[in-house]
């Protein structure tokens, strides 16, 4: 099962996957692993000093050094600025399943493996599963919703991504397997 190749996807396709993979793990390092830790989001204006977790204080340094500020961000997002246990859990599970999860799925598919196809299309669904109750609350809570979404467009390209890429293969390729037709 494993060791099934199947045809491989365009280099245009391998090129997206890898931007989208790039931003995954930017996204993972700098917002959803010190949410997870319960810092705050926006970092810039603050002295990092006053943090008493030293994960905290790590990110802020990161965020002054690269001169990255969030606070357009946190100024329109309600929601995943105030930091519960919910959100932090949905930030974990972004930190240290979706984009690992991604990126192997990303080798799988660049390496033609039917895996990678089944993978791809748990993922989407978890994906998911994740991110549309956020945005029925970013509808009903943020002040500009749209721009919300906006900010979060690349998270949802990459559910679409998979999804688009992924299922079709992964259901052709079951079909064929147990030859239904």
């Amino acid at each position: 099962f494993g060791k099934t190749k199947m045809r491989g996807i365009s280099g245009v396709t391998k090129v997206f996957f890898v931007v989208l993979c790039a931003y995954r793990v930017f996204a993972a390092v700098v917002v959803d692993t010190p949410g997870f830790f319960g810092c705050p989001f926006n970092y810039f204006a603050t002295d990092c000093q006053t943090f008493s977790k030293p994960v905290c204080q790590n990110v802020c340094e990161m965020h002054h050094a690269m001169h990255l500020d969030l606070s357009s961000y946190t100024a329109v997002d309600p929601v995943c600025t105030n930091i519960t246990p919910r959100i932090q859990a949905l930030l974990g599970l972004y930190a240290f399943l979706v984009t690992p999860g991604f990126i192997i799925t990303t080798v799988g598919l660049f390496s033609n493996r039917r895996w990678a196809h089944v993978t791809g299309t748990m993922l989407s669904a978890l994906c998911f599963g994740i991110m549309a109750p956020l945005f029925f609350e970013w509808a009903y809570v943020s002040p500009v919703p749209w721009l919300v979404m906006a900010y979060n467009a690349l998270d949802v390209t990459i559910i679409l991504t998979l999804f688009v890429v992924c299922v079709p293969r992964a259901l052709s390729s079951t079909l064929k397997k147990n030859k239904v037709h």
